[in-house]
């Protein structure tokens, strides 16, 4: 099982942005955070949520969470 979030999107086409209530940030120019084409070689990076352990990508920082005792083997 993993907590990743990517692909979780909300639908934002309704905010009035000239709303004083809501910060717009256009992201067509934005840097990409994490590589799509990235091969991951993850590492334990110690964070632990209840009995699952955070790691991390070290080239493009792209995370996950898996249960303790679990070992992720890069090629």
């Amino acid at each position: 099982m993993s907590l990743d979030n990517y692909g979780m999107q909300s639908d934002n086409k309704s905010i009035n942005v000239n709303d004083a209530n809501y910060d717009v940030i256009s992201l067509d120019n934005a840097k990409q955070i994490n590589d799509p084409d990235c091969v991951h070689f993850f590492i334990k990076d110690g964070d632990t949520i209840g009995n699952s352990v955070a790691w991390i990508c070290k080239s493009c920082k792209r995370g996950t969470y898996y249960p303790k005792g679990i070992s992720i083997i890069n090629s």
